[in-house]
């Protein structure tokens, strides 16, 4: 078992930034890899400060891997740095060139939160081809939207200006806007690839299920769990382990 935490300063940033990776004792040449995507306001730490990922990486001989994304909404910013890209493409590429770590896209899996659980979404609808599976935990899917419609306020909607740009009337169609991504990704979703969680005490349930009839509508296939928490721990801890679950449902 090895946690190993590195840190780097990609092109696309243009400023040091760390990553954790897990990765399982078990002697073979390759791991399948969860990208771990963290929420708004938080960091690489935080899916090792909620979950016991040594634990979850011995028992599914899988490897996790949590970079840095800051409060970016995993966007290449108009005036900052390129997460996106970082996230999609030279991250794995590192991670892949210098660990065990699978390229196949087969062994590509997914899950973030809030914020992260938006990013999942995002990159998962940009390139289905390059995942298995996603799974969004309190996913901000609504979040294009609720900018362009000038709904967001304070902090939020001054980052959200960052990530997205000022001009608002630009931002739904384009390529952080879910909902466009999902329309443009219809017919290359596989059933079994798509898994949205949210508690029905989160302030961004209504808008979840709003996603997912946009999903449906697009023919889309889907999962979708609830359970009675918020948009906290408890949400989180009740739905990690039942996500890892589906996405290795033949681990023993």
């Amino acid at each position: 078992m090895a946690k190993i935490h590195c840190e780097l300063r990609p092109a696309q940033l243009g400023i040091n930034t760390e990553i954790i990776l897990t990765i399982p004792d078990s002697g073979r040449k390759t791991y399948p890899v969860v990208w771990l995507l963290h929420g708004g306001g938080g960091s690489c730490e935080d899916f090792a400060s909620m979950f016991d990922l040594q634990h979850y990486s011995n028992r599914y001989k899988v490897s996790f891997v949590s970079g840095e994304a800051q409060n970016s909404s995993y966007c290449d910013m108009p005036f900052g740095p390129g997460w996106f890209t970082y996230h999609t493409i030279t991250l794995p590429a590192f991670v892949q060139r210098n660990f065990p770590i699978s390229a196949d896209p087969q062994q590509q899996y997914l899950c973030g939160i809030s914020m992260g659980g938006y990013g999942s979404i995002k990159m998962l609808m940009t390139t289905p081809e390059k995942y298995q599976k996603a799974a969004s935990l309190g996913g901000g899917v609504w979040l294009a939207q609720k900018y362009a419609e000038g709904k967001t306020e304070g902090i939020m909607d001054r980052l959200l200006e960052q990530d997205f740009g000022s001009d608002r009337a630009l931002v739904c169609g384009g390529e952080n806007d879910c909902l466009n991504l999902a329309a443009r990704a219809a017919g290359r979703i596989k059933e079994g690839q798509v898994l949205l969680c949210c508690g029905k005490n989160d302030f961004s349930y209504h808008e979840n299920r709003q996603f997912c009839n946009h999903l449906k509508e697009k023919g889309i296939p889907f999962h979708f769990w609830e359970n009675a928490f918020g948009h906290d721990r408890e949400a989180w801890n009740d739905f990690f382990p039942k996500v890892l679950e589906w996405m290795f449902p033949t681990a023993k």
